[in-house]
């Protein structure tokens, strides 16, 4: 595919989806990483466990409320934040690669204390089994 191509594939997409449909793939394909529905509803369901269905649903449609809600503050505002501390966009871009490797790092070093704990368990256990 030569390379000016690549170049009208947006315009491909749009005239598929018309613009509407642009914008809504790009708004959800943007706020599912944010929002994360994948391990905020097992979550959820975990902390309404016992809950009348009721109090459950109230519930659920307060926090969308909150999440609207902080999500249209910084729309409007989020540049002014930046702006006023004078944040650049590739500090911002370094910040969250520096959060992401810490995040990456502390699961490869849950994942090592789990096997440490559980080789430790295996030798109590074999050590107790040799003792009778």
């Amino acid at each position: 595919m030569p390379s000016n191509q690549f170049l009208r594939m947006p315009y491909v997409i749009t005239g598929a989806l018309g613009e509407s449909g642009e914008i809504q793939s790009l708004t959800i394909g943007a706020l599912l990483p944010i929002m994360n529905p994948f391990s905020t509803a097992p979550l959820f369901v975990a902390l309404t466990e016992g809950t009348d269905c009721k109090k459950r649903n109230r519930q659920a449609l307060l926090a969308c409320v909150y999440a609207l809600g902080i999500l249209v503050v910084f729309l409007l505002l989020g540049s002014a934040i930046i702006d006023f501390f004078r944040i650049s966009i590739p500090g911002l871009r370094t910040a969250g690669g520096v959060i992401m490797s810490a995040i990456g790092f502390g699961c490869f070093s849950l994942v090592r204390l789990l096997l440490r704990t559980r080789r430790h368990h295996s030798n109590n256990f074999r050590y107790a089994r040799s003792r009778h």
